[in-house]
């Protein structure tokens, strides 16, 4: 019998609570769909001042509550990102991984945002002082007008 261990105290336990099956959907196989079947245990945890009575066991093929493979979630991701909604949900049918056009959006939406730096020098170029007429520049403070 194998043990695992507690997430937050990271104590080893043996002590099976349950089990209880998981489905994950991964990438095709020579054409064809692929459905992983997987039992997981819950454990006791043996360490009496750990907040967590009862953990399950992680596999490395998924994160929690996830229903599809890291990897087929990596494809999924690249596709949504190139093609969008329908086309992309096109392309997953032709896989033979196939996912709604609002689960590519809702993947798109889920990415986080790359960090925007603030910019260091800032200039307005033309601006219109009356709509249509009269158009100005403001030089940069680097150049000297005569």
């Amino acid at each position: 019998m194998s043990a695992a261990s507690c997430p937050s105290c990271r104590g080893t336990s043996v002590r099976v609570h349950s089990r209880y099956r998981r489905r994950l959907a991964d990438l095709a196989i020579a054409g064809r769909r692929v459905l992983i079947r997987l039992m997981v245990r819950r454990f006791f945890c043996t360490d009496a001042s750990c907040d967590r009575k009862i953990f399950a066991e992680q596999s490395g093929l998924a994160s929690r509550y996830a229903r599809r493979t890291q990897l087929a979630g990596g494809v999924l991701e690249t596709i949504a990102l190139a093609l969008g909604g329908r086309p992309g949900a096109r392309m997953t049918d032709a896989l033979e991984v196939p996912v709604n056009r609002m689960t590519l959006l809702r993947i798109i939406r889920r990415i986080p945002d790359r960090p925007v730096q603030a910019p260091e020098v800032l200039g307005v170029d033309d601006f219109a002082i009356k709509k249509g007429q009269n158009y100005a520049t403001i030089p940069p403070p680097w150049v000297q007008l005569d």
